[in-house]
């Protein structure tokens, strides 16, 4: 997902160039260039959520979860609950699609697989999940307006305690009902020309993305090549207050990473509120210093709960990875691949491994070649396909690889039935 938030988070910064308000064709700094920058932007950012969920469901459910994770991911992001929305309407579409799988055994494969995989799995799982989907965003809108009435009652307390409350809200669900009703609240307060607010709102948001940057400084070994260079593109979006960045790091590990974005996000928007900064516009990030009453010092004060974020996801990362080579490889939070490690030992096992490796050109001989073999089904073919896949010393137990091609098969034909396939299994 983080090519959606890259792209649209380079091109609405870029938009910011022409000016905040340059989107708006009420504006007087309205720009066409901007404003197309910033519509396709948006639309880039906000696939992020449906793609999220679909990622979740496809990797629970395989292909057939695709469908209904794109649609929970969908209701998630117009019902406003954003990342965790997301995160919860992908598991809501993986249990629902087995679930309905399962409802369907009873129908033979051979006759039925074309009607269960193209008809009655994609509608019943998202009619069902959507169903469920639509009922939690119902109550996750009224937690927003019940967040958003709250926070006005409690602006006038000490400003380490509503720094506390506003940096942990903005940095709870990124974009979320709680992310969004601390940002509401500020921007409903600026028209009522309450400046301060807004300023630990601003630094609560612009803080997660500079603390991945941060965290792949000061433990580059802890995190693949590509999310490596996710932080360092998240200066840039953390910069112009892009706080979406954060979330393939925040949905790495949600339990342990979410709470020290929190704790950076707390930080930075309670030394705001102590050192009395104004900002009085709702976006921008440092676009905006020129307005800002106090610049070089919320700097200072966002890039200290930044750093104090990054710290600990830092932290969190390098024992992870311990953990994780004890029990197994890891895997890119961005592009799905095994993380290849590397220490020297690692690699001179891999290079034993590619050595070892066989060369798919070596299996087309005129011996492994077969014409006219007698088979009278498609299970027959493929129990013949796995002997001779043992013959040749490609796998040393048939039956598993009998049962391989059928699981494949169960997923969606491979043509098997139709004269032609390329039948395969994975390990």
């Amino acid at each position: 997902m983080l090519p959606f938030v890259v792209a649209g988070g380079v091109l609405t910064a870029i938009s910011f160039f022409w000016g905040i308000y340059s989107y708006d064709p009420k504006s007087a700094q309205y720009n066409l260039i901007a404003a197309t920058l910033k519509s396709i932007g948006g639309v880039s950012i906000n696939l992020m959520a449906p793609v999220f969920a679909a990622f979740i469901a496809e990797s629970l459910s395989k292909r057939a979860g695709l469908v209904a994770g794109l649609v929970t991911g969908m209701i998630a992001l117009n019902g406003g609950t954003g990342f965790l929305g997301a995160l919860v309407g992908g598991f809501i579409a993986a249990y629902i699609v087995k679930l309905v799988e399962m409802c369907f055994t009873w129908l033979p494969d051979k006759q039925f697989r074309g009607l269960k995989s193209i008809f009655l799995t994609p509608v019943f799982s998202v009619l069902l999940s959507g169903v469920v989907m639509t009922l939690i965003n119902t109550p996750m809108a009224a937690l927003n307006t019940g967040l958003m009435d709250w926070l006005k009652t409690v602006q006038n307390v000490s400003p380490i305690l509503l720094g506390i409350i506003v940096g942990a809200m903005c940095a709870f669900d990124f974009g979320g009902p709680v992310n969004k009703a601390a940002y509401l609240t500020g921007t409903a307060l600026l028209a009522q020309g309450n400046y301060y607010f807004m300023a630990g709102v601003s630094a609560a948001c612009i803080a997660p993305p500079l603390a991945t940057t941060v965290a792949v400084l000061l433990k580059p070994k802890a995190y693949s090549k590509s999310e490596r260079s996710a932080g360092y593109v998240n200066a840039l979006l953390g910069s112009t207050h892009i706080t979406e960045g954060a979330i393939p790091f925040a949905a790495k590990n949600p339990i342990k990473n979410i709470p020290a974005f929190m704790v950076g996000s707390a930080i930075a928007a309670a030394l705001s509120y102590v050192g009395k900064v104004q900002v009085p516009a709702p976006h921008g990030g440092f676009i905006i210093l020129p307005l800002v009453n106090h610049p070089l010092m919320w700097v200072i004060y966002i890039l200290i709960g930044a750093i104090a974020s990054g710290i600990l996801l830092a932290l969190i990362a390098g024992s992870d990875v311990k953990k994780a080579r004890a029990n197994g490889p890891r895997v890119d939070i961005f592009t799905g691949e095994v993380i290849e490690e590397d220490d020297k030992e690692t690699s001179n096992a891999k290079e034993n491994i590619v050595s070892n490796k066989l060369n798919p050109a070596d299996i087309l001989e005129e011996q492994n070649i077969k014409v006219g073999v007698k088979v009278n089904s498609r299970n027959e073919a493929l129990q013949f396909l796995a002997e001779m896949a043992k013959e040749q010393g490609l796998a040393t137990d048939s039956e598993k690889v009998y049962n391989a091609y059928l699981k494949r098969e169960q997923e969606s034909t491979t043509g098997m039935t139709d004269g032609f396939s390329i039948p395969h299994a994975q390990k």
